[in-house]
């Protein structure tokens, strides 16, 4: 089969909303299929997709900047959409996929791609990463969108939460979704825990982006008189995306630039978590949140926001601890809750680790394999 797949990720080279379709896509390239990938240009090649070439498939760089660049002004809006079908039919016609899997990593994100397939009578599926009502699609592009969710072949999204966000934002009934899991970066076996001595060390593990991941609600909670004599210390993991500046001059501004550190970014999430005793991640919004279920399979707890699957995943008082929304008052009532329940850590995220192993995918490629061989069967390329 040839399987092409269109990637709407463009505000970072890469991202954790890439990681199901490119493992997919090395592991059809060894059972013989041809893969063509359409990605947003950046100046150096992600590793994923420089394998994916190495191991025979083709990339079509959008926007990629050439000694002419065609500029267009933001005020012809009919002139750069079609521009954009044009750039979709080259694609199609260049490598003539039998399948098309578009992913998209957040739901405002453009999905055009979905009515030039329709055109060609191409089948194709769409992968939602993320979805929430923080955005509402406008007018000009509901019909896009609606398109692309409610005549796919199938609507995959990696939690039950984003299915049911954008069913509201179309206003449309998306019969044909399924719900499919993320790979990880952990074995599914618990780490070794290790003994406050007397910190409590909490890790908050994403991109530094206010917005999508909330890392200011967490100082906003450590600035409060209670929190200030405590033995707690929460770590910041990750790539600055916009907003380690502002993490740190507010640290400082509020006085609790002790309580917390920057780890930086880290290829194994287990380093995390062999000197972590549990997550506190207040995200504004989720799809799969990769480092909830990371955390709870290495038996740590959890002390999350209610969204994407965390409700799904997370059992308040037993595995972990859900603040009601993403606001000052809902995390710091999370965190008391967490904080008085400190000694029963170690037993809570034992059992997280048990529970998530009992309804988590141990193989999310093969299994997302098959739900793909279900909508067009897989037969190796000739």
């Amino acid at each position: 089969m040839r399987l092409g797949i269109y990637s709407t990720v463009n505000g970072l080279p890469w991202g954790a909303s890439e990681y199901l379709w490119s493992q997919t896509a090395l592991r059809l390239q060894q059972q013989g299929h041809t893969i063509g990938v359409n990605y947003q240009w950046f100046p150096d090649t992600p590793p994923p997709l420089a394998k994916i070439q190495a191991q025979g498939g083709s990339i079509f760089w959008r926007n990629r900047p050439g000694p002419e660049p065609i500029r267009l002004s933001r005020r012809f809006t009919d002139k750069v959409l079609q521009f954009g079908q044009r750039y979709h039919d080259l694609w199609l016609r260049q490598f003539a996929p039998d399948f098309v899997l578009i992913s998209i990593s957040y739901h405002t994100d453009d999905v055009s791609i979905a009515n030039a397939c329709l055109r060609y009578g191409i089948p194709f599926a769409t992968l939602l990463h993320c979805a929430s009502t923080a955005d509402w699609i406008t007018t000009r592009h509901l019909e896009t969108c609606r398109n692309a969710y409610t005549q796919a072949n199938r609507s995959f999204f990696v939690s039950k939460a984003n299915h049911a966000i954008m069913e509201r934002l179309l206003a449309a009934k998306i019969p044909q979704a399924r719900t499919v899991h993320n790979p990880l970066k952990v074995a599914a076996s618990p780490l070794p825990w290790s003994e406050p001595d007397p910190v409590w060390q909490l890790a908050c593990v994403g991109r530094i982006h206010f917005r999508s991941k909330g890392q200011d609600l967490v100082l906003q909670v450590l600035r409060q008189q209670q929190w200030r004599d405590r033995p707690l210390r929460v770590v910041f993991w990750g790539k600055d995306q916009g907003n380690q500046r502002q993490l740190e001059d507010l640290a400082n501004w509020y006085g609790v630039r002790h309580q917390i550190q920057f780890g930086g970014y880290v290829q194994s999430p287990a380093d995390i978590w062999a000197q972590s005793h549990g997550l506190l991640l207040p995200s504004r919004f989720e799809g799969m949140p990769i480092v909830t279920a990371e955390a709870m399979l290495c038996g740590r707890i959890t002390i999350v926001t209610d969204c994407g699957c965390n409700s799904e995943w997370v059992d308040e008082g037993e595995t972990g601890f859900l603040a009601a929304a993403p606001t000052v008052d809902d995390l710091d009532a999370a965190l008391e809750r967490a904080w008085q329940h400190r000694q029963d850590w170690q037993a809570m995220g034992m059992l997280a680790a048990k529970r998530l192993r009992q309804h988590y995918s141990p193989d999310p490629i093969a299994e997302f394999i098959i739900e793909l061989d279900k909508l067009y069967p897989l037969k190796p390329s000739p």
